[in-house]
């Protein structure tokens, strides 16, 4: 391999290799040039999502799984992870499974294996059901349901009427899930994450053993800052 190749060079020798199906000789020519390993991923994490918006959606992807399955003990393959989670739940019918992304996506999330899932609900907020979050009585108690979730799987129901979303909150390190009118759901598709600001919890449902939520929250006519997907 020719040591004076340039950082240009190789980024887009490598992307040609991925192109090609030889993601092992991709993965070799990167890690002989050490020195420039966090700007080639760098550049073809800003390739990957120039690729996906000019509708080049399967090499994009492709570049994404490339990063998270070579590289992914490096910090700025986070971006990558994130982004190809989000890919994976809006165009499930691009992407394979060999890589299980949601599970990556999660541990990346969980703080480093920190996951209070089953811890359940305490019995003094479910009586005091509905909980109406703009004016709560105990704030501390009730922020962590305005804090970020993120979105990790739509549900449509139908028959009810309602989007259910499985989220992970960022400030009780939980999964949840989230139960909205249907009128919310093109809102919701496209989100990375939200934030609920206002609005009523007007049923806390618990958690099954199966289930892998801490509980099932029903909100009515709630505030959502979604944030969109969007280019990173």
């Amino acid at each position: 391999m020719d040591p004076e190749l340039s950082s240009t060079q190789i980024l887009g020798l490598s992307v040609a290799l991925i192109a090609t199906g030889q993601q092992n000789e991709s993965a070799l020519l990167i890690k002989r040039n050490s020195e420039m390993i966090e700007g080639l991923i760098s550049s073809m994490h800003a390739y990957a999502n120039d690729l996906y918006s000019h509708e080049q959606r399967e090499l994009a992807i492709n570049i994404l799984k490339f990063l998270v399955k070579n590289f992914s003990k490096l910090e700025e393959v986070d971006r990558s992870v994130y982004r190809l989670f989000v890919l994976t739940r809006l165009r499930r019918d691009l992407v394979d499974s060999e890589i299980k992304i949601q599970g990556i996506f999660k541990r990346k999330l969980t703080n480093r294996g920190v996951d209070d899932s089953k811890k359940g609900v305490p019995k003094r907020l479910l009586k005091k059901v509905p909980i109406v979050l703009s004016t709560s009585e105990d704030p501390k108690e009730i922020e962590q349901f305005k804090g970020f979730y993120h979105i990790l799987d739509l549900i449509d129901d139908r028959e009810k009427d309602e989007i259910n979303v499985v989220a992970w909150n960022e400030s009780n390190n939980s999964t949840w899930l989230l139960i909205f009118d249907s009128a919310y759901k093109p809102a919701l598709e496209e989100s990375v994450k939200i934030r609920i600001t206002s609005g009523e919890i007007t049923n806390i449902r618990k958690a099954k053993r199966t289930e892998p939520f801490r509980a099932a929250l029903t909100f009515e006519l709630p505030t959502i800052q979604p944030e969109l997907v969007k280019p990173w």
